[in-house]
């Protein structure tokens, strides 16, 4: 699986070895406009999208200065860089220029996350993050599972905003925030922080509303505005029920997660007598800092509960770090960055012997490790030879359950407070849908989720049933951002 054609670090010990200087950090600069919205729905849909009937209005997304296409060049053929000198010392000289400018467009989006309150913001996700592991990753009959905090909790911030009452309160509860107006802000800067989309990687995250045309008139257009305008969630109109209708949400989601979960999205469609849905989608996408070596590679055993399987392990041996709770040991191996910053990192968390992965998903020693990162307080150096299995895996089911579990009841009750959408009062979620991917390989990450919610108004539905550090048996794992927010979480039971 490669994810880019060139490394920016091969660029960046090109470019130290032969051509640029070191140079400073870049200066924080004002770029008016990057996320302005204007109209209803922000963004009316271009004639382009206006061919698909079902287009209300897009999402609008930042817009940066594109980072030039560096050749595909042998950064290592000495010869090649002497003969074409000049030619690379201006096409690199250009390729840093442009990639300044773009870290200080980058960091002014970042921006709203130091306003709001990144601290507030980002340990309101992992508090979540602490609560939803217990409920989600467990009770999983010896196979793997995985799903993305920071996905659900964007959903939460939609769902604030067309519930009222106590139906919104267990919302806001479950999201640890003051209000509705709180909640909106902190998604906003929680989505500005980790918007990124270029050569390095990716981490996109998107969302949608989908009305039904033959309730046009019953939909209150200041809360399809805020909807539109702070959660940048496009828009689309269309006969609920319909298979065109239906198709059309399953090719959106698609789009947004890199089709990287067709079967599941498969199975979403809108019933006769839905009355709206939110979706949230988030896709995530990146080289590893230091890619394992391929042909250090080799088939080795895995303890599975089920018994021993034979799986590929990656291996790297290196002086750093590792971390250590009462049952567990962890390390961390972090995402490609350049200069506008990283992509985030994967904490690895093995259990010790005769300790269960069930176990650590309540351990307050995990929870606060995900939450404070490399600033854990139980760490010590040595020399680490790391053994990481190759693993894909999905998980997709009902969150309904969880979500009761977690105090959020009344939505999913006829009769909930839906008021600020329309004026019904045999409103209710009548679907909650989660779905998350996530594999990685000897160069990166590359994984998906998405957050179906669905409203009804038909009779409530049934709850649906539900160091030699060498990972060679059940362990937890987190992927987090360069902040420390929890993106995805999983057991790897057998890879």
């Amino acid at each position: 699986m490669a994810f880019f054609e060139m490394r920016e670090g091969e660029f960046m010990k090109a470019k130290m070895k032969w051509i640029i200087p070191a140079v400073s950090a870049a200066v924080l600069a004002t770029v008016g406009g990057i996320l302005a919205l204007t109209g209803v729905f922000g963004k009316r849909a271009t004639d382009e999208e206006k061919k698909d009937k079902f287009v209300l209005a897009a999402a609008v997304y930042p817009e940066f200065k594109q980072k030039p296409v560096l050749p595909d060049v042998d950064w290592e053929d000495e010869e090649y860089l002497e003969e074409h000198y000049e030619e690379l010392e201006a096409i690199l000289e250009e390729y840093e220029e442009t990639s300044e400018a773009y870290a200080e467009e980058l960091a002014e989006l970042r921006k709203d996350l130091e306003e709001y309150g990144s601290e507030k913001a980002v340990g309101a996700v992992t508090e979540f993050t602490g609560k939803s592991m217990q409920v989600l990753l467990s009770d999983r009959n010896g196979e793997n599972r995985v799903y993305s905090p920071i996905n659900i909790y964007l959903m939460l911030g939609m769902l604030s905003e067309v519930t009222d009452g106590n139906t919104c309160q267990q919302i806001l509860s479950l999201a640890d925030a003051e209000s509705t107006e709180d909640l909106r802000a902190r998604s906003k800067a929680l989505w500005n922080s980790l918007y990124r989309n270029d050569n390095v990687g990716k981490c996109v995250l998107a969302s949608s509303f989908w009305l039904s045309d033959a309730l046009s008139d019953s939909y209150k257009k200041k809360t399809l505005d805020i909807l539109a305008k702070e959660h940048r969630a496009s828009a689309f109109s269309g006969k609920m029920g319909s298979e065109a209708y239906n198709e059309e949400l399953r090719k959106w989601v698609n789009s947004q997660t890199g089709n990287l979960l067709e079967d599941a999205a498969g199975n979403l469609e809108f019933n006769d007598d839905t009355v709206a849905a939110l979706v949230t989608t988030i896709l995530y996408e990146a080289r590893w800092n230091d890619p394992f070596y391929a042909e250090r590679t080799e088939s080795e055993t895995f303890h599975a509960q089920s018994g021993d399987v034979t799986v590929d392990f990656m291996h790297e041996t290196k002086f750093g770090r590792y971390y250590y709770g009462d049952r567990f040991k962890a390390v961390t191996k972090e995402m490609g960055y350049d200069y506008a910053g990283g992509l985030g990192e994967m904490w690895f968390i093995l259990p010790d012997e005769g300790t269960s992965v069930d176990e650590l998903l309540s351990d307050p020693q995990v929870q606060q490790l995900i939450s404070r990162g490399e600033w854990y307080e139980n760490a010590a150096s040595a020399k680490i030879y790391l053994a990481v299995p190759k693993f894909d895996i999905s998980y997709d089911a009902s969150i309904i359950k969880p979500l009761k579990q977690m105090g959020v009841t009344d939505i999913f009750v006829p009769g909930a407070d839906f008021s600020p959408l329309m004026d019904d009062d045999s409103l209710f979620v009548d679907q909650a849908e989660h779905a998350a991917r996530l594999m990685i390989d000897e160069d990166g990450v590359k994984a998906a989720a998405f957050t179906f919610f669905s409203l009804g108004k038909s009779a409530m539905p049934m709850d649906e049933e539900e160091l030699y550090f060498t990972l060679d048996r059940p362990f937890l794992f987190a992927l987090c951002s360069e902040t420390g927010i929890p993106l995805f979480v999983g057991v790897v039971e057998n890879p």
